[in-house]
C-alpha cells in the first residue's frame, strides 16, 4: 500500500508539474503572439498613413505602409494670386531592423507612388533664381508649374520606435529617409514680364531667348532635385 501510493504521489506530482507547465508555455505563447502585431498611424511628407507591423525575429519587423493626401491652396489678393493642387497616394513594403535590440532601425524596402502637383502662380517676387540670372517677377508674371511621378520606388532611411517592442501596447515613432522615384514628368512655363535683378531691364518672357534657356536649364535642376523624395514622419502606434 505504501507503494501503491508513494507512485500515486509521484504521478499526481508529475501530472501538476505537467499542468503548470503547459499552462505557462500557453501563456507565454500566447503573450508572443499578442505582441507580434500592430497597427499604427501617421502623418508626414507622404500624407496620412496607416502602419501594420509583423515581428519576424528579435531585431527584425515587416511594415506594410499605406499614405495618402490631398492638398489645395488658393490664395488670391488684389496683388496676386497662387493656387494650387497637391494629391499623394503611396503603399510601401519595409522591413525594419533593429541592430541594438531597442527603438533604432534602419528601414529598407520599396514603394509604389503616385504625386501629382499642379500650381499656378502671379506673386511678386525679387532675386529669383531662374537658370544662370535672377529677374523680378511682377504681377504681370504668370508662372505654371505642375509635377507627375508614378512607379516603384526605393526606399532607405533610419528611425526610432518598435511596434512590437515588450511593455506598454502604446508606442511612437519617427521616420526620416529617402525615396529615389526615379524621373518625374515637370511642366515649367512662366508668361508676362519680368525684370532682370542686375540690370532693371523689363524682359517679355515670351520672346527673350536669354531667359527661355535659363527656364530649360531650370526645368532640368528641378528634374534632377525631384529624384530623390525626402520622407519624414511622426506617429503612434497599439499593439495587440
Amino acid at each position: 500500500m505504501g507503494l501503491l501510493n508513494n507512485k500515486g504521489f509521484e504521478m499526481k506530482k508529475l501530472y501538476t508539474t505537467a499542468t503548470i507547465v503547459g499552462l505557462l508555455f500557453c501563456n507565454n505563447l500566447y503573450a508572443e503572439d499578442s505582441s507580434d502585431l500592430a497597427v499604427g498611424a501617421k502623418i508626414g511628407t507622404l500624407g496620412f498613413g496607416i502602419d501594420g507591423t509583423v515581428g519576424m525575429s528579435e531585431k527584425l519587423n515587416l511594415r506594410v505602409n499605406l499614405n495618402t493626401g490631398k492638398c489645395k491652396n488658393d490664395d488670391t489678393d488684389k496683388k496676386y494670386s497662387e493656387t494650387g493642387d497637391l494629391e499623394l497616394f503611396s503603399a510601401g513594403l519595409l522591413a525594419d531592423y533593429h541592430p541594438f535590440s531597442n527603438g533604432f532601425r534602419v528601414s529598407g524596402g520599396v514603394y509604389y507612388s503616385d504625386i501629382d502637383l499642379d500650381s499656378t502662380s502671379s506673386k511678386p517676387e525679387n532675386n529669383t533664381q531662374i537658370g544662370d540670372k535672377k529677374y523680378d517677377l511682377t504681377s504681370d508674371t504668370t508662372t505654371k508649374f505642375g509635377v507627375s511621378n508614378s512607379g516603384v520606388a526605393p526606399y532607405f532611411g533610419i528611425g526610432w520606435g518598435n511596434a512590437i517592442a515588450k511593455g506598454s501596447p502604446w508606442g511612437f515613432s519617427l521616420d526620416v529617409g529617402v525615396m529615389y522615384q526615379g524621373d518625374s514628368d515637370v511642366k515649367l512655363s512662366m508668361s508676362g514680364t519680368a525684370k532682370d535683378s542686375k540690370t532693371g531691364e523689363v524682359i517679355n518672357l515670351a520672346t527673350n531667348s536669354e531667359f527661355k534657356e535659363n527656364l530649360k536649364k531650370e526645368k532640368k535642376s528641378i528634374e534632377d532635385d525631384l529624384n530623390l523624395y525626402p520622407v519624414i514622419s511622426l506617429g503612434v502606434s497599439y499593439k495587440f
